[in-house]
């Protein structure tokens, strides 16, 4: 049990750290927005080649829970709607897969909201 700990510690932490140095190194005038953006697309592409399941299967919940395994998570959607519902399933696949996500985002955004004075 501790190794795998162990193991989703340093594979999570590196991924977190790689999005964060591309964040705070990035030369060019780019938002955040734009580079978390590009980790979850890191994480579809990879998703798609079948690349990015070895490396949950290794490191659990430490490669799932990153922005990357968000974009695994919808692009294993995307292919499952697609093999069930044809062409269709591109559209509704990533909604599918990512609902429970998206609305834990929305909901605990909306809650802090009330409770907290947001800025802007």
């Amino acid at each position: 049990m501790w190794m795998n700990l162990l193991w989703a510690f340093l594979i999570g932490g590196a991924i977190c750290a790689i999005a964060q140095i591309a964040m705070d190194m990035t030369p060019f005038s780019i938002s955040n927005a734009h580079v978390l953006v590009t980790v979850v697309t890191v994480g579809e592409i990879i998703g798609f080649f079948d690349l990015y399941q070895p490396l949950i299967d290794f490191a659990g919940m430490g490669a799932s829970v990153p922005l990357c395994g968000f974009g695994n998570t919808m692009m294993q959607g995307v292919v499952t709607a697609m093999e069930k519902d044809g062409f269709l399933g591109i559209w509704t696949g990533a909604f599918t897969a990512g609902a429970a996500g998206l609305a834990a985002a929305i909901v605990s955004g909306f809650l802090i909201a009330i409770f907290l004075k947001p800025k802007g």
